[in-house]
């Protein structure tokens, strides 16, 4: 079970490419998440978890609204991980020789 976290951390980082229309292969994922295997497992498993079973406790409690509401905020935070860590892997292997951008800047 753990073992297939470990990859699950490590391919997930597949899907924030599919989102912005570029095509990632397993092997680029693999290759580009080796050494960062322990901090994706703590953001994406670990802390994922720690605040499932929480919420889990908050609905025995009978705060079913305060479990959905936690429940949505887990989601969006797994997706803000999955999207800077992609976007921080994915810009250590590009080598653009054009001006640098001013990091406030949202291009659309």
């Amino acid at each position: 079970m753990l073992a297939f976290a470990l990859i699950a951390c490590r391919l997930s980082i597949i899907f924030p490419s599919i989102a912005v229309g570029e095509t990632v292969s397993i092997h680029w994922a693999w290759k580009n998440t080796e050494g960062k295997t322990g901090a994706l497992f703590l953001l994406l498993g670990v802390v994922p978890v720690v605040v499932g079973a929480l919420t889990h406790f908050i609905s025995l409690l009978g705060l079913f609204f305060i479990d959905m509401i936690l429940g949505y905020v887990v989601m969006v935070y797994f997706v803000a991980v999955l999207s800077v860590a992609y976007e921080l892997i994915a810009g250590e292997n590009k080598h653009d020789d054009s001006e640098p951008k001013d990091d406030m800047t949202i291009e659309l």
